[in-house]
């Protein structure tokens, strides 16, 4: 039964959200996020228009607002695993050239997939809208200020995998709770559960794909899965085509399971060696109090000591032993390490482990990464000295927040134990399907957090630490509204 104003409360949502996106985004000076030589992941069908300027003058500084159309890889859309941004760039150039333009429109391409973030948010926020109207306008002002913050909101004008991890987490979520829905609705209907069903499979596909780190988000995405499998199986007597759904859901694991580790074999191949080489002089050895121990240990040269605190990214004069593409570094270094080895070594010693993590966690909360967030054109037009991005208060409290493995702990343990308080406290429906939905982005958080330090070393950790800074947003925001769920409930029996 429909909620009396849900409908206008929805709007009133999406009509906020919208208004923040323009006036972070578009309100001159126009505001992005420039390209760290990332973005050529996602070029399906698109290209620099002029790739020497782009060296030289606008990497890691401008933002840019258009790129060159190029003839589209097709069978990326169907046959060849790609990262999940092609589909949204296929669509942005569509648009682009319905709308008469010769290029490729950031602009566009920004409203496009910054629109359907907002959809998913203000779908989601009905879901959860709460009957009496001061807590639906709590809950809105709430979600907006953390979830429509600038500094999440900039990263849609860029070509970055990043937001689509959003997308496809949102998306996961509405799907899932939908689904859950639909059976509570019409346990008969053989139709209308397998629509969100279908949707489940869709959304995990783009979420794993989203970017080639997106793989270790697939044992939450299991787990939910895994979750929805139970609850069928469990009402299978009750619901029609209850065996259909059954085998819909099961397929879904193996049908995920090759998504993110075909995306990651095809794709992550060309980024192997530098991340590689982060991860074993650029973090590993750097960190370490032994490094000649470490070195020995993995059956690597000592000569190799030399080159510890490099990155991979220095001209080749700068290295001691050897560049990371010489066939030197091939034979001695390469062919005898492996992301396996690493993870190995990690797994039997601790102390270097806990070392990696407080690093980690003393990078984390930072979502402007230093990138540039402005034209050229701007630059010239404006006086940008000092200039930050807009709307972004709830980014600036969460720096100040203390950067410490113990205290992230405490946040994400601490909303765990409030939401499996909650999920008892209440009876069965929209509040505890919530909660489990809650649990598989939490394990999505603590899964991604070690793995920028563990493959990547010291390097681009802030900007790698995006899901998990998007999930401690959540989970802070779950925390308390959940102590003051129970609170209140309390409170109330007291009086009683």
């Amino acid at each position: 039964m429909s909620q009396p104003g849900k409908p206008l409360s929805m709007a009133g949502f999406a009509f906020c959200a919208a208004l923040l996106f323009l006036y972070v985004v578009f309100t001159p000076p126009l505001t992005g996020m420039a390209d760290n030589n990332d973005f050529s992941r996602s070029f399906y069908g698109i290209a620099y228009i002029d790739r020497d300027y782009y060296y030289s003058t606008q990497k890691f500084v401008y933002v840019n607002t258009e790129y060159a159309i190029t003839p589209f890889p097709y069978q990326c859309l169907t046959t060849s695993p790609s990262l999940s941004p092609v589909y949204s760039v296929y669509a942005g150039r569509l648009l682009s050239r319905m709308l008469g333009h010769d290029t490729f429109q950031m602009s566009l391409y920004c409203w496009l997939t910054g629109g359907v973030y907002i959809l998913l948010l203000t779908a989601l926020y009905g879901m959860l809208l709460p009957r009496k109207p001061v807590w639906r306008a709590a809950l809105a002002a709430a979600m907006l200020f953390v979830f429509m913050d600038g500094c999440w909101t900039v990263w849609w004008y860029s070509l970055y995998g990043e937001p689509h991890i959003l997308i496809g987490m949102l998306s996961l979520g509405f799907f899932f709770l939908l689904f859950l829905r639909a059976e509570g609705w019409h346990p008969s209907s053989p139709i209308l559960p397998l629509i969100p069903l279908l949707g489940i499979g869709m959304s995990g596909h783009y979420l794993l794909g989203a970017k080639l780190q997106a793989v270790s988000l697939l044992p939450a995405v299991a787990m939910l899965i895994a979750y929805l499998i139970a609850r069928i199986w469990m009402g299978r007597k009750a619901a029609r085509y209850g065996w259909l759904k059954l085998f819909i859901a099961a397929l879904l694991l193996p049908l995920l399971l090759f998504r993110g580790v075909a995306v990651y074999q095809l794709t992550g191949n060309r980024f192997n060696s530098e991340t590689l080489y982060h991860s074993v002089f650029y973090g590993l050895l750097a960190d370490s109090p032994a490094p000649a121990d470490v070195l020995a240990e993995l059956g690597l040269s000592p000569e190799l000591l030399a080159d510890v605190g490099n990155h991979s990214y220095l001209p080749d004069d700068r290295y001691v032993y050897g560049g990371r593409k010489t066939e030197r570094m091939r034979q001695e270094f390469y062919d005898k390490v492996s992301n396996t080895t690493i993870v190995r070594y990690y797994l039997t010693h601790p102390a270097a482990l806990w070392r990696g993590m407080n690093y980690t966690a003393s990078q984390a909360f930072r979502t402007d990464s230093g990138i540039g967030h402005f034209t050229e054109a701007d630059h010239q037009r404006f006086d940008l000295t000092g200039r930050g991005v807009r709307f972004s208060l709830w980014s600036a409290i969460r720096t100040r927040l203390p950067k410490s493995l113990w205290f992230l702990l405490l946040v994400c343990v601490g909303s765990l134990a409030a939401t499996i308080a909650m999920y008892r406290a209440v009876p069965a429906g929209r509040i505890r399907d919530a909660c489990v939905f809650f649990w598989s982005v939490l394990a999505m958080g603590v899964l991604q957090f070690p793995m920028p330090y563990i493959f990547n070393g010291r390097a681009d950790t802030a900007k790698q630490l995006f899901t998990f800074n998007y999930v401690f947003d959540i989970a802070l925001f779950v925390l308390l509204v959940s102590a003051g769920y129970l609170g209140m409930r309390f409170l109330r029996r007291i009086r009683r």
